[in-house]
């Protein structure tokens, strides 16, 4: 009866035969009616999944059924709070931020065998770590897994007794897991998926068992409720059945009512499911997470997932696109604009209710940071769904792909979604040569932004290909995606072209200079430098005359070689530490919980940091450590005062770069993409100042243009590599201390704007030098 009735909407709706072929789940045919006496009677099966392939958006796979990440919150493998301590993988994942360059990483705690899907919790190992995003700068213990049904399934619980619908899933949870974990069977709804207006549904676990909660989100805040009894974990199968209506929402174990919850549907949107193996942190229920009890069991926690199924009241249709739509390419910059088929087309029936979006699933996408996303789309992309015209201009932040997500619906009804995929194009970038005789090695690779759009599933295939080289004495070879050599003097227009794992191609040109010579201490725009690793110019002492051994030294005092410029600090507790670097050459270690800092007053410095809109610039060798939550790497400053004035540089512990400058109250900060620089890694780093515009650079490549700094001026007393000096309590601010290392430092003068040549040639210097 229930094939007869699909055709005969076929026929009406003209194109409705392309429904979803009849399948089995948990031993039920799809379209079959529920058995009488249960609680599925009056029911009929709509959908679900018996988990035959592991079916996951990936790199090169747009239209995988699951989402592996958390595509309802900020932080998609992993926020920086409850969830700091883990990070979602799967075997799909190229690393935070493509950190395996188009190669998956290898992890194995989300598998498939024999029908049955694992999403393990257990700790990481230091190789799974090191493609893992921190977590406000400390590194991640423990690997998580997860799946999110938002572009998978959906349904949309209406009026009880006959617009209600059951999901449930057979799962099967680990007994004593170690305390923290936070495995969950739930539902959310789906327009928008990110929880500002929302009904959260939950069979919500920790290491002992699961309770039936609520969280109804209003303006991004949650009223919480709970029912029901903990049903605790004993290692063996058990069907989890939630039955939505709008007046109330039931949790059945076993086919069992095990609680009661007051609206199934107040917000008055679709749903969607989600099942993840979370670990929570600090205390979650009473469940206080222990990461000596991670570190002691090799095997963690698993929630093994036999099926998913999906019931609506028999008589009530189900909904999935007869029809697709093809993804589209458009270039980072440009305007697209296309028309979605009618929701007759679509559906096979024009009265349906729809919601399109963006569904983001990895941090390396438009519109994404690791501490914000966006809630319907991100800026650049906007539907008519009068015109039913999409349009899509990404001017700014990542490139790669956009997870177009839309439903259909009417009350009572399940649904699958219509998917599509916009691909943004890659941005091509030029960097800096170095200095002639300078031993080059540039990670050219990192440099080239192609979102998500990196691999075939197996391999690299994002490609980069560079001309105009011929006599720079330098190479490219697209294998290792670096620049390498022995640089020539000269000038090279010289061509980079990227082409991402779709075919899109772009091309940059770019005039270079690689200077015969550069000598910082004869360069007129550089005003004072300082060198770690020349070891005449670092002290142990505040006077400036016992001279530090690395690694068994701390340093109180860092002079100039140009001026002679103190950076000094007598406050032993407080000092950095001289170490010898990896990369063989002298640095000087800050550390965040020691508030470490030093600082000059030296006259000619600080005038040159004073003045109507402090026009200045720094250059600096600087790596970022592990952890380092956020950071002032320098900062300049009044001597005293009542107010806390200050201009600085800052590291977020997102992976960014930014600044900051107070004057009088007036406070313009900002900060760059995430993901830029990255801990434990040398970076060369510029922050110009000029006139009422910061640009900052890293590695040669502009990543932060800010204008809008006009302001009173501010007399600056002294700099400080470290910290940030509070003028109102003079005291430097431990909440911003500085943990990372610096090599070497530029100050150059007022005149220096981002389009000086000069600029250019200190960084290629500096990164030439300070290689990892």
């Amino acid at each position: 009866m229930a094939m007869t009735n699909r055709k005969m909407r076929a026929m009406l709706a003209s194109a409705k035969g392309a429904a979803r072929a009849a399948s089995t789940i948990g031993g039920i045919a799809v379209g079959a009616v529920g058995a009488v006496g249960s609680i599925y009677e009056g029911y009929t099966l709509n959908d679900g999944d018996e988990f035959a392939a592991l079916d996951l958006v990936g790199p090169a796979a747009p239209r995988g059924k699951y989402f592996p990440t958390r595509t309802y919150g900020a932080g998609a493998r992993g926020s920086d709070g409850a969830l700091g301590t883990m990070f979602d993988t799967d075997p799909l994942f190229t690393g935070h931020m493509d950190s395996n360059r188009g190669v998956p990483a290898g992890f194995s705690n989300m598998s498939l065998s024999a029908s049955v899907l694992t999403l393990q919790s257990r700790k990481a190992t230091s190789g799974e770590q090191a493609h893992m995003a921190l977590a406000s700068g400390v590194v991640r213990n423990e690997v998580s897994a997860m799946i999110s049904g938002a572009g998978a399934m959906y349904w949309y619980p209406g009026v009880a007794g006959t617009e209600d619908v059951i999901f449930e899933a057979r799962v099967r949870m680990s007994s004593g897991a170690p305390a923290g974990w936070h495995p969950t069977v739930w539902v959310q709804s789906l327009t928008p998926v990110q929880p500002i207006e929302s009904d959260e549904f939950d069979h919500e676990g920790t290491s002992l068992g699961a309770k039936f909660n609520k969280n109804l989100w209003t303006g991004g805040s949650t009223t919480a409720s709970s029912s029901g009894t903990r049903f605790d974990h004993d290692g063996q199968w058990h069907t989890i059945s939630f039955i939505f209506n709008k007046t109330n929402a039931r949790r059945y174990i076993d086919g069992v009512l095990n609680g009661t919850l007051n609206g199934g549907n107040d917000k008055d949107k679709p749903q969607y499911p989600i099942i993840s193996s979370h670990i929570f942190n600090p205390t979650f229920d009473g469940d206080t997470y222990s990461q000596s009890a991670w570190n002691a069991d090799a095997d963690g926690a698993q929630i093994d997932v036999d099926w998913i199924r999906v019931w609506s009241r028999t008589g009530k249709q189900s909904f999935a696109p007869i029809i697709s739509v093809n993804d589209v390419n458009v270039d980072y910059g440009s305007s697209v604009t296309f028309t979605l088929p009618s929701a007759l087309a679509i559906w096979g029936d024009a009265s349906v209710s729809e919601y399109l979006q963006v569904v983001y699933n990895e941090e390396n996408e438009p519109g994404v940071s690791h501490a914000a996303i966006y809630s319907q789309f991100p800026a650049g992309v906007s539907y008519n769904s009068g015109t039913r015209e999409v349009t899509v201009n990404i001017t700014s932040g990542r490139t790669g792909r956009l997870n177009f997500v839309l439903a259909g619906w009417k009350a009572g009804c399940a649904g699958r979604p219509l998917r599509f995929a916009v691909n943004v194009g890659p941005v091509p970038v030029v960097p800096e040569l170095g200095v002639a005789g300078e031993s080059v090695n540039i990670d050219l690779y990192a440099l080239q932004d192609c979102g998500v759009l990196v691999t075939n599933g197996a391999s690299k295939t994002k490609t980069i290909a560079v001309t105009g080289l011929t006599g720079s004495g330098l190479s490219y070879n697209d294998a290792t995606g670096r620049i390498t050599g022995t640089a020539v003097a000269g000038t090279y227009t010289v061509q980079v072209t990227v082409t991402n794992s779709v075919g899109q191609s772009k091309s940059a040109s770019a005039s270079k200079t690689i200077a015969a010579t550069f000598n910082p201490a004869t360069e007129s725009k550089i005003v004072e430098w300082w060198d770690a690793n020349d070891n005449a110019t670092v002290f142990s002492d505040a006077a400036a005359t016992t001279q530090a051994v690395a690694g068994s030294s701390s340093v109180q005092a860092f002079i100039g070689k140009k001026l002679g410029a103190a950076l000094a600090n007598s406050v032993g507790a407080q000092t950095p530490e001289y170490l010898t670097d990896a990369n063989g050459k002298k640095s000087i270690k800050f550390v965040t919980a020691n508030n470490d800092y030093l600082f000059t007053t030296n006259s000619t410095v600080v005038s040159e940091m004073t003045g109507d809109d402090n026009p200045f610039t720094i250059i600096a060798a600087v790596k970022r450590g592990t952890p380092s939550v956020s950071g002032t790497p320098w900062s300049c400053s009044p001597d005293a005062g009542t107010i806390n004035n200050y201009i600085r540089g800052s590291f977020g512990g997102t992976n960014n770069v930014g600044f900051g400058r107070n004057v009088n109250n007036t406070l313009v900060q900002n900060q760059s993409a995430d993901g830029l620089v990255t801990a434990d890694h040398w970076y060369t780093v510029a922050w110009i100042f000029e006139g009422q515009t910061v640009t900052i650079r890293v590695e040669g490549v502009v990543v932060l243009n800010q204008g809008s700094l006009n302001g009173p001026a501010m007399t600056i007393n002294r700099m400080s590599l470290g910290g940030r000096y509070d003028d109102s309590t003079n005291a430097y601010t431990a909440a911003v201390a500085f943990g990372g290392a610096y090599g070497e430092v530029f100050l150059m003068d007022g005149t220096v704007t981002s389009a000086d040549s000069k600029v250019g040639v200190a960084e290629a210097y500096l990164m030439a030098k300070w290689t990892n």
